[in-house]
């Protein structure tokens, strides 16, 4: 089987983080897991990539403050629009609260970075697999 064969009925996860090195981190141990990854630098492009995207994005990945909008400022309009997309939330900072207005009824996760590898597997698989069961 190849790449193409396993991504074909992977699961998409839409990765948006302005820092690089996080973003290219996250979509690196996605795809060795098999997901199908999408990723934006910021959360206007990854309100973009879900207006272009033909399939269905199971999961998006966003980092809480970006520039211009924040994470969960384009995560409260992507789920406006799907309101079936569960939500990770990424934070370097140590947060508890964070604003989640317009995110209603979404599944949101939040984690903490620095984080370790296997944490975001396994909460990539659980937001997965629940919204799946719904």
């Amino acid at each position: 089987m190849t790449d193409a064969d396993r991504a074909a009925g992977a699961p998409t996860v839409l990765v948006a983080d302005d820092e690089q090195f996080m973003r290219e981190l996250v979509v690196t141990l996605l795809e060795m897991d098999g997901y199908r990854v999408l990723q934006a630098e910021t959360g206007a492009g990854a309100i973009a990539l879900v207006e272009e995207c033909s399939g269905k994005i199971d999961l998006l990945i966003a980092d809480v403050m970006m520039p211009e909008m924040t994470g969960p400022q384009a995560a409260a309009q992507i789920h406006a629009q799907h309101p079936g997309i569960p939500v990770m939330l990424l934070t370097g900072q140590n947060q508890t609260s964070v604003q989640t207005q317009g995110l209603d009824g979404a599944d949101v996760e939040l984690l903490e970075k620095p984080f370790e590898t296997g944490e975001l597997r396994h909460r990539v698989r659980t937001l997965i697999d629940g919204s799946a069961t719904r």
